[in-house]
């Protein structure tokens, strides 16, 4: 985001070398480390990665480092929040849910063609067959797939 937020480079110091050390041993190609001023919009902690390929970043709130700078465990703290957002990388969740996701999409679009145009379908909630009400139809599959929507 940096339209609205200022990205500074982590200075170096013994948080940088952890998180460095850390981004070694899972792997991630780390590229660059950044601390943005989110404490200008909001008192919300957070820290996160981004980039393609062999070219990644990770990100730090200023809120963050703010919270645990009086902390004699700060630094332990910060390198276990990112410990986690770096295990989404090694678990490739990323990858994982994207493909969820598009498996959903094609599936959901294949079953739509499928009830369509289904008689049965507008029967069971009422509608008449003819002529077929398709805005109703859109919206009675969407009330059938709603269980499954919601598991997913």
């Amino acid at each position: 985001a940096p339209l609205f937020n200022k990205f500074t480079p982590l200075p170096d110091g013994s948080l940088r070398s952890e998180i460095e050390t850390l981004a070694k041993q899972v792997g991630f190609p780390l590229t660059k480390l950044y601390v943005i001023d989110g404490s200008k919009r909001s008192a919300h902690s957070n820290a996160y990665f981004y980039g393609f390929f062999k070219n990644k970043r990770i990100v730090l709130y200023d809120t963050l480092l703010n919270h645990f700078k009086d902390d004699t465990d700060g630094n332990n703290h910060i390198v276990a929040i990112l410990a986690h957002e770096l295990g989404h990388f090694k678990l490739n969740h990323t990858w994982k849910n994207m493909t969820i996701a598009i498996t959903n999409t094609f599936v959901t679009f294949f079953l739509f063609g499928l009830m369509i145009n289904n008689d049965n379908m507008y029967r069971s909630f009422g509608f008449p067959v003819s002529p077929r009400p398709i805005l109703m139809g859109l919206l009675c599959f969407m009330k059938v797939l709603e269980p499954v929507n919601h598991v997913l």
